[in-house]
């Protein structure tokens, strides 16, 4: 159970920090957070004074090692309810004395609560949306202005009849906050700066504005591509070996006896062309047929009809379309070929290059609620065709 800040304790702590920084030194907060690409990761804060405002700290604290107090109070930014269950670690950098409190955090809902609560920050979010082969994740928050920090102004937090230690003074000459956020991927898009030492982006609290915190960053679904990667692997190497076998055959029995060459290669073709029906071909929902007037006198396969249940629209909703050119783009290096027809998209590729047999993933709209993805029912959702197609590439593997 996280701890609840005392009136008690901020308003001494502030009350402090606020009389040694009106007569000496300057005051640095760092918050970091580090995510990983799964969503969990690393929530610090650090805090950093000059030696002349420690020995006034520790000649108002009884005492007490002010680095301890800041340690106590960076737990309860941090969302933590015992400072011993923080990583924390201390140094010396020039005139700064620093402290730093570290806490893990599972996901992106448990970072965004801790963030929200801190005393620097108006708002914070980070969302992640996947997709098959991409993760992106969406940063927004707002850094308070230091003038509505409690450091700036601690008369809001002392009891009535206490004395503001800081007047009217620019706190920006005395306080320093910034945030540095390092997300997963490459960074498409930020209204930060980046570092050019590592891969942060930073913000820096303003004197009397807010600072609107913004970043994009795109990474690579790796479990994914995996999958998908090995299913197409492990079927073209599969046809390979039955096609080489086939030729062999072919060409062991066309020198025994040339009378037979021409019937051995009939058989040849009848197989190869029979078995687009059968093990080698990864189907289990019939093809969008598409009619031109050549085909007018060739057999045509039957289809069963559609079920005109929902407007076409709702397959660019929920991207049937644009997740198998990832497929197709990403996976297959552009070597299949997309069709439509209302309310259906088909994404078919060759087992072999040149070669009659193909794989194919057939992505059909049912009604408003379900999708049929080679013959499997997902719901009507862009997560739904995601992972129909993820089973689809599995089976393919199998």
């Amino acid at each position: 159970m996280r701890r609840p800040i005392t009136r008690h304790r901020v308003s001494q702590f502030v009350l402090w920090l606020g009389l040694a920084f009106a007569l000496s030194g300057c005051f640095k907060v760092r918050t970091t957070i580090d995510i990983k690409p799964d969503g969990s990761g690393t929530l610090g804060m650090a805090v950093g004074i000059t030696r002349q405002v420690k020995e006034l700290l520790a000649s108002q604290s009884e005492g007490k090692d002010p680095m301890q107090s800041i340690t106590e109070n960076l737990s309860e930014q941090l969302g933590v309810s015992n400072p011993q269950d923080m990583n924390v670690k201390r140094w010396t950098e020039g005139e700064y004395e620093w402290v730093q409190g570290d806490v893990d955090f599972r996901d992106l809902n448990d970072l965004n609560d801790r963030v929200s609560r801190s005393d620097y920050f108006e708002s914070f979010s980070v969302t992640r949306q996947s997709d098959i082969f991409r993760d992106r994740f969406v940063l927004n928050g707002r850094l308070k202005p230091l003038k509505d920090s409690a450091i700036a102004n601690p008369g809001d937090t002392l009891s009535p009849g206490d004395t503001p230690a800081l007047s009217n003074a620019d706190p920006a000459a005395f306080i320093e906050i910034q945030a540095a956020v390092r997300l997963p991927g490459n960074v498409v898009q930020t209204n930060g700066v980046r570092n050019s030492g590592s891969s942060e982006i930073l913000w820096t609290a303003s004197s009397d504005q807010t600072v609107t915190m913004q970043a994009t960053s795109e990474s690579w679904n790796w479990l994914n591509i995996g999958i998908a990667g090995s299913a197409v692997g492990v079927g073209i190497l599969a046809i390979a070996g039955v096609a080489l076998f086939l030729t062999g055959t072919s060409r062991s029995k066309s020198r025994k006896s040339p009378a037979t060459a021409h019937v051995t290669a009939d058989r040849l073709s009848s197989v190869l062309s029979s078995s687009s029906d059968s093990k080698v071909v990864v189907k289990t929902s019939p093809q969008p047929q598409v009619h031109t007037q050549a085909d007018a006198t060739s057999p045509v396969r039957s289809t069963p009809p559609i079920s005109p249940a929902a407007p076409p629209d709702i397959m660019a909703t929920i991207g049937a379309r644009s997740l198998l050119q990832d497929v197709n783009h990403f996976l297959l290096r552009d070597a299949g070929t997309i069709r439509e027809a209302p309310g259906e998209v088909l994404l078919e590729w060759p087992v072999l290059p040149g070669a009659a047999e193909m794989h194919t993933i057939h992505i059909r709209l049912l009604s408003q609620q379900q999708i049929m993805v080679n013959g499997e029912i997902f719901p009507t959702t862009h997560e739904g065709v995601k992972t129909g197609i993820v089973n689809c590439l599995r089976k393919i593997k199998r």
